[in-house]
């Protein structure tokens, strides 16, 4: 029986023709997939985030993605044979001057460095650039520099300059400080970047977590300090200890043909 059929009999349900059906459960079932992947997309950073100028901008320049009004920054270039890092935080928000502080000791959520197959570097020793941090600390907590006198109090320390459109500093570091580089090649540093807001009445601050900087960068095979290899260096004391055993030989030897000549002369005197 025909659909055209049933349609005169009594009761009867009219159901959607296949050609119809098909397309509709194909939009709701994209729809359903899209809602949540727009959900994550938008916890990963702003949708409505403020385009980068081309001021900031550059080949040696890396930016996070902006959440909360921030993100982070690095650039990099060559300072005496050694990799500066500089690590920035850009807003756009007028009133950001002074209510930002930075973690104690200005370290990061994460400061990581691999070589070009992956392998993550192991930082030198006492010189680890990341840490934990609370979510909250009271502001009397914080590191505060010591009282100079009647006329200098003591202040808060690391607090964030950030002027609105201008990427304000947040702390530099040199590569070969922190890592020692035995082959020249490209390497990933992966840096992430907390800041702590005041809260209104200034007794505490708040943690602000933003997104991971990642910068490609090329570096050159550490240099031992004072420009010598540990082989060079033993060279140059075995050469300096045998100047010395030589002039030792010298003075000795002088030391004894004198002593040889005086008993003929002081014979010679007598007899005269």
């Amino acid at each position: 029986m025909k659909q055209s059929d049933l349609a005169r009999e009594p009761g009867a349900i009219l159901m959607p023709q296949s050609s119809i059906l098909k397309p509709l459960l194909c939009l709701c079932c994209c729809f359903s997939i899209l809602v949540p992947l727009g959900n994550v997309v938008a916890a990963d950073g702003d949708t409505d985030a403020v385009p980068l100028p081309k001021e900031v901008l550059g080949p040696q320049t890396a930016w996070g993605v902006e959440t909360n009004g921030f993100r982070a920054g690095v650039c990099w270039f060559e300072t005496s044979g050694k990799m500066n890092i500089r690590t920035t935080v850009l807003t756009f928000k007028t009133n950001a001057t002074w209510n930002y502080v930075a973690p104690p000791g200005k370290k990061f959520l994460k400061c990581e460095l691999r070589d070009a197959r992956g392998m993550l570097l192991t930082p030198l020793k006492g010189k680890k650039l990341d840490g934990e941090f609370s979510q909250v600390i009271l502001t009397k907590d914080l590191p505060h520099s010591p009282a100079v006198g009647l006329h200098t109090p003591s202040m808060i320390e690391n607090l964030l300059v950030l002027p609105a459109g201008l990427p304000g500093p947040f702390r530099h570091f040199f590569i070969e400080d922190v890592y020692r580089i035995d082959q020249e090649g490209d390497y990933t540093l992966t840096v992430c970047v907390a800041i702590y807001r005041f809260a209104p009445d200034r007794q505490s601050v708040s943690r602000i977590d933003l997104p991971p900087v990642t910068a490609k960068i090329h570096l050159r095979e550490s240099v031992v300090p004072q420009g010598m290899s540990s082989g060079t260096t033993t060279a140059y004391v075995a050469g300096v200890a045998l100047c010395v055993a030589g002039v030792v030989w010298l003075v000795a030897r002088r030391r004894r043909h004198n002593a040889g000549n005086a008993g003929p002369r002081m014979a010679t005197v007598l007899t005269s």
